[in-house]
């Protein structure tokens, strides 16, 4: 965003904060009600952009709790402690994320072989009969890149976690491949952190 979006960003947020405080005084007086209303139209509109992000967000929030619903206690376990995960700091390759993720799970899960991989036809982490690929910063090279590394994982591992950080890539392209994966390989859990 430039410096002159973000001041007509600002401009709007500061607008529909005055509508929305003068909204609410003015339907508390009667002749002045239906103005009141009308202001609080006009707020709801400048927000809108940000309301249909956070209904968007909240969707997916529900769609994915359902999901995950009916996946196995262990896959859940395991999806759950990637999701609180937070690395140290923005690595500028995925090995920094791979270790830290590894260290973490290895901490939650003590009793589980949790294990880094080497080598360019192996998972980056296993935990039992999960896989989990970390990529990050996850680019659109990074992402066309997932396709091969669920046909691999899936035959070799029961399910597969792809976790993607720091994303930079087109929603577009994400959108493709994701839908490819989902129709191909129903055992593929993503987390984009």
């Amino acid at each position: 965003m430039n410096k002159r979006e973000g001041r007509k960003t600002l401009t709007r947020y500061g607008w529909g904060l005055i509508l929305l405080v003068l909204s609410p005084m003015m339907m508390s007086i009667e002749n002045l009600a239906p103005l009141g209303w009308i202001f609080l139209f006009i707020a709801i509109l400048l927000f809108f952009p940000e309301i249909k992000i956070l209904a968007r967000w909240i969707g997916i929030k529900i769609k994915r709790k359902r999901h995950r619903a009916v996946l196995p206690e262990k896959l859940r376990d395991v999806l759950t402690e990637i999701d609180h995960f937070r690395p140290s700091k923005n690595w500028s390759s995925e090995e920094g994320y791979q270790g830290e993720l590894q260290g973490h799970l290895k901490n939650k899960f003590p009793t589980s072989r949790v294990e880094v991989q080497t080598g360019a036809s192996r998972p980056d982490i296993i935990i039992n009969n999960i896989a989990i690929e970390v990529k990050g910063p996850t680019d659109d090279n990074a992402i066309n890149s997932l396709p091969a590394k669920c046909i691999k994982y899936t035959k070799q591992y029961d399910y597969l976690i792809i976790v993607l950080f720091r994303p930079s890539f087109s929603h577009r392209n994400y959108d493709a491949i994701m839908e490819g994966i989902k129709k191909l390989h129903v055992n593929v859990e993503v987390v984009i952190k």
